[in-house]
């Protein structure tokens, strides 16, 4: 199984996301709400929803599996997608 992809955290309040890639997807999940957790995250609108909303109304969510040589281009692509 591929460890390498796209993702979103989506509030589920009011929908919005932050879309990011990374080599390992389940890494990546615990180093952002790790973060986010102790105030230290390096996007201040997550931050700042993460604390209003709080972490119950947030998923990770995988939305495409990649290979490494694709990742920015497919990241990239959901960017646009969710604008």
């Amino acid at each position: 199984m591929m460890n390498s992809g796209v993702y979103r955290i989506i509030n589920i309040i009011n929908g919005h996301c932050y879309i990011g890639s990374a080599v390992n997807l389940k890494r990546r999940r615990k180093e952002h709400f790790s973060r986010l957790r102790t105030q230290n995250h390096c996007n201040k609108y997550l931050q700042n929803a993460f604390n209003l909303y709080k972490e119950i109304n947030f998923i990770f969510d995988v939305l495409e599996y990649n290979p490494l040589d694709l990742l920015v281009i497919r990241e990239q692509f959901f960017i646009d997608s969710y604008k």
